[in-house]
C-alpha cells in the first residue's frame, strides 16, 4: 500500500493557492474595476417578458398625464424639434393630450411640453429593438412587435397604466381588432400556424382558433371594422404580392388585389383611407373597396403620408435618386435617403393637390416619416437623425407657402 505524505499535499495545495490569489489581483489591475450602468439604462439582453411574468417598472411619472399639446404662436418658427431622444416609433393619446414614443431600446418617453426640456422616462427597462407598432382603438394602447422580424416578441403597452403586457411566445402576427380587448392574429397551434381571435379584456389573454391551417407568409394584418380583416403580402419590386381578405363574421376568404409588384398599403390611423405603392404609382385608396380615390400627381410611399379631416398629407421625395431606385425596397432598407416637399390633397374638393412647405423648413434635410396629424400639427420623424418634428400647419410661414400644383 502506498503511504501518502500529508504535508507535501497540504503543502502544495496552499502554494496552488496562493498562486491563484496572485494571478486575480494581477489580471484585475490590468482589466480595471468593473463599470456599473448608470440608472436607467437597458442591458443588452433587455428583453419582453414571457406572459405572467414580471414586466418592467414604470419610472418617475405616474397617474394622470398632464396636456402635452405643443402649442406656440402663429408667428413663431413654423417647424420645431419635439423630442429629446431618437424615435423608434410613438403616438398621441387625445385625451390626455400627450405625445409618447420608444427609444432604439425599447424603452418608453413623454414628450416634455416645454421646449428645451428633457423628456419623462416612463419604462426605464429596454425591451428590445422595434419592429413594428399600431395604436390601438382608443389610441391609449399600443401593439407592437420587438427583436427578430421573423421572429418577433409582441407586447401591449397602456400609456394610462404606464405598464407592459407581453402576449403568449405563440403569437407570430397580430392587429387590433374592433376595440381595445380583441386582438386578431396568427399563431402556433400544434407546429401549424393557425387564425385566431385573441381576447386581451382580462387579465388572462385567451385564444380562439378561427382557421386551423393558415399558411400565409411574411404578411401584414389590418382589420376594418366591422368585420374585415386583409391579409397583405409584404411588396418587393422583386417580385408580386397580393391581398386578401377575410370576413371575421362568416371567415370566407376572397382575393382583393392580385399579384403586382412592389405593392404596399398602409391605412391611415383612423382607417378612412388606404395609402398604397403599386408599379411605382401613388394610390389613395377607399379601404371598402380598394379602388383609387382620386389621381395623384406625384410619387411616394405610404410610410410618408397622414389623414386629417378631410386632408391627406403626404411628404414626397424631391431626390433623383428616390425616382431611379428600386421601390420600395431601397427606401425601406435604408439604401436612399430622400429631401422632402410636403403635398396636401383636400378629397372634399376633388382632390385638389397643393404644395405647403415654407422654404424656411424645405431648405433643411426632412426625410419625413410616419406622419400624424393632431391638432393643427402635422408630426413625424426625420430619419436623417431620428428624432420627432411637428410641423405647425396654422403658423403664418406655412399658410403664407401653400400654392396650388401648377400654378
Amino acid at each position: 500500500m502506498v503511504k501518502l505524505d500529508y504535508k507535501k499535499i497540504i503543502i502544495t495545495l496552499l502554494i496552488v493557492a496562493v498562486f491563484a490569489v496572485i494571478v486575480y489581483f494581477i489580471w484585475g489591475g490590468i482589466a480595471g474595476p468593473e463599470t456599473p450602468l448608470p440608472a436607467g439604462t437597458p442591458s443588452s439582453s433587455s428583453t419582453l417578458p414571457e406572459a405572467g411574468s414580471a414586466l418592467p417598472s414604470a419610472g418617475t411619472s405616474t397617474g394622470n398625464i398632464p396636456g402635452n399639446t405643443i402649442s406656440f404662436p402663429a408667428d413663431s418658427d413654423p417647424i420645431s424639434k419635439v423630442s429629446s431622444q431618437p424615435v423608434s416609433g410613438y403616438w398621441i393619446d387625445p385625451q390626455t393630450e400627450g405625445i409618447f414614443y420608444l427609444d432604439a431600446s425599447g424603452r418608453v418617453f413623454l414628450v416634455n411640453k416645454n421646449k428645451g426640456g428633457e423628456d419623462t422616462e416612463i419604462i426605464k427597462q429596454g425591451v428590445g429593438t422595434l419592429n413594428t407598432i399600431e395604436v390601438g382603438p382608443n389610441s391609449q394602447k399600443i401593439l407592437a412587435a420587438f427583436g427578430d422580424p421573423r421572429s418577433p416578441r409582441w407586447g401591449i403597452f397602456d400609456d394610462v397604466d404606464q405598464t407592459w403586457r407581453p402576449l403568449p411566445s405563440t403569437v407570430l402576427n397580430a392587429v387590433w381588432g374592433e376595440n381595445n380587448g380583441t386582438l386578431y392574429g396568427i399563431v402556433q397551434n400544434g407546429g401549424v400556424p393557425a387564425l385566431a381571435s385573441i381576447d386581451v379584456s382580462k387579465s388572462d389573454i385567451s385564444t380562439k382558433i378561427l382557421i386551423k391551417d393558415f399558411r400565409f407568409e411574411d404578411v401584414q394584418l389590418s382589420f376594418l371594422s366591422p368585420s374585415t380583416l386583409f391579409v397583405l403580402e409584404r411588396g418587393s419590386s422583386e417580385y408580386s404580392s397580393r391581398v386578401w381578405g377575410i370576413d371575421t363574421s362568416n371567415l370566407s376568404i376572397h382575393l382583393l388585389l392580385d399579384s403586382r409588384k412592389g405593392l404596399t398599403i398602409s391605412p391611415s390611423d383612423d382607417r378612412r383611407v388606404f395609402f398604397s405603392f403599386q408599379g411605382n404609382v401613388f394610390h389613395i385608396l377607399d379601404p371598402r373597396t380598394l379602388n383609387t380615390i382620386t389621381p395623384i400627381p406625384f410619387l411616394t410611399v405610404p410610410e410618408k403620408c397622414a389623414f386629417g379631416g378631410v386632408v391627406a398629407y403626404c411628404f414626397v421625395p424631391n431626390s433623383q435618386n428616390f425616382k431611379s431606385a428600386a421601390l420600395p425596397d431601397d427606401y425601406l432598407k435604408s439604401k436612399i435617403y430622400t429631401t422632402d416637399s410636403l403635398y396636401e390633397v383636400n378629397l372634399s374638393s376633388g382632390g385638389s393637390v397643393s404644395s405647403d412647405l415654407p422654404k424656411t423648413v424645405n431648405n433643411e434635410l426632412f426625410d419625413a416619416i410616419s406622419p400624424k396629424f393632431s391638432k393643427g400639427f402635422l408630426y413625424f420623424i426625420n430619419r436623417y437623425d431620428g428624432y420627432l418634428y411637428a410641423l405647425n400647419l396654422t403658423s403664418d410661414q406655412f399658410s403664407q407657402a401653400g400654392q396650388n400644383v401648377g400654378d
